[in-house]
């Protein structure tokens, strides 16, 4: 047999035992056939059949856990250059001690694994490891070594940063598509940066990666690309935008539209209702919220909806509204519920029913909608329990 084919029946072996391990719960004779072959995997040198079983362990599927033998093999899989394993290392650390092991000597081991773990990291980015990069950034932010000064951490977490956007822009130069359209989002909304680093940025900088973003966005709507042209009208659409910008704005969205990006018809619809960068027609802002919920668009399905409760551009179509109010509160919508309770409590095409109003704004309240939250102070409310 050759390598190849030896390789290929190791990964399927691998596959099979972990599939096993998370779905078979009733099923202790397969259970623990796939850990046999996990720990004959993994004692063959294979890296990921070592951190599954360690993995297995730290967890206790279908065991009790034992850490020590979790942190055997984490530190086998992270000899052969796992990063998940050295990871798993410091957390298995900062977490708990191991059986006769004092809190003093796991934070020891929880700080050496933490720097081996930001090492490897370290040593995968400099050859180019874009995911490498942001782990950093992140990581450096939000969980800096134990010794380590915030300030320190912070400005550790601004190099990887730039690292990660260099080794982007240098994919992006390359041809590279999906480089190109994350380094714009980057850019523009910090997609993927945490909020703490952002606030570090001064506005001369933050102008200066929003000129960088609608440059790459202009390259990729060049191209074809629905979504970049949907991004640079949501790039003109800000606060206090002149009407150029607006204008700007107004035709990239219909460009977006134009090419079946559903989220551009509620943009088009709220230009439209609002008269940014077009003559205000509430008519025609009725008819883009109709055909991005025609798409399914949630954001479109409740604009519409509300069209049709309020008679906003046409009729007004009670059933309608309550159809497509109700799909949205399925999946939690909480604007959905507040106007179905809405409706509840005044009669909107159906019987005065102040018990679902009260359920519907209490779930929408749950969510954080704050008319939600006003109405049960209603003095209708009054005896009813929340």
């Amino acid at each position: 047999m050759d390598k190849k084919t030896t390789d290929a029946e190791i990964k399927m072996r691998y596959q099979y035992s972990v599939r096993v391990l998370k779905t078979c719960v009733d099923a202790p004779d397969k259970v623990k056939e796939a850990t046999e072959i996990l720990k004959e995997l993994a004692e063959g040198g294979d890296v990921e059949a070592q951190c599954s079983l360690g993995d297995y362990y730290s967890e206790g599927c279908y065991i009790e856990p034992d850490q020590a033998k979790a942190a055997y093999w984490y530190a086998e899989a992270a000899k052969r250059g796992s990063i998940k394993a050295a990871e798993a290392l410091t957390s298995l650390y900062c977490c708990r001690a191991l059986d006769g092991m004092s809190p003093e000597q796991a934070s020891e081991l929880e700080l050496e694994w933490h720097k081996k773990w930001f090492s490897m990291l370290e040593a995968k980015a400099g050859k180019g490891g874009i995911e490498e990069a942001e782990a950093l950034m992140n990581s450096y932010m939000y969980q800096p070594p134990t010794d380590m000064e915030g300030e320190q951490a912070t400005a550790l977490a601004r190099k990887w940063y730039e690292k990660w956007i260099a080794l982007l822009r240098a994919k992006a130069e390359k041809g590279s598509v999906r480089a190109r359209k994350k380094l714009a989002d980057v850019l523009y909304s910090g997609d993927g940066v945490p909020e703490e680093l952002l606030s570090e940025f001064s506005d001369e900088e933050d102008d200066r990666s929003l000129e960088q973003s609608v440059e790459l966005y202009e390259q990729l709507a060049a191209q074809g690309d629905a979504e970049a042209y949907f991004s640079l009208g949501c790039a003109y659409d800000y606060f206090e935008a002149p009407e150029e910008d607006l204008k700007k704005s107004f035709s990239y969205f219909m460009k977006a539209a134009q090419m079946g990006y559903a989220q551009a018809y509620t943009c088009l619809g709220s230009a439209y209702f609002q008269g940014k960068g077009v003559e205000k027609d509430w008519v025609k802002a009725r008819e883009m919220y109709q055909t991005g919920a025609a798409m399914g668009n949630p954001f479109a399905m409740l604009q519409f909806a509300n069209c049709l409760k309020r008679g906003t551009g046409g009729e007004k179509d009670y059933p309608a509204a309550r159809k497509l109010y109700l799909q949205l509160a399925e999946h939690r919508n909480d604007d959905a519920l507040y106007e179905l309770g809405d409706m509840y409590l005044k009669g909107l095409g159906v019987e005065v029913d102040l018990q679902k109003a009260f359920d519907c704004f209490t779930k929408a309240a749950k969510h954080g909608n704050r008319a939600a939250e006003n109405a049960l102070n209603s003095k209708k409310f009054r005896d009813f329990k929340r």
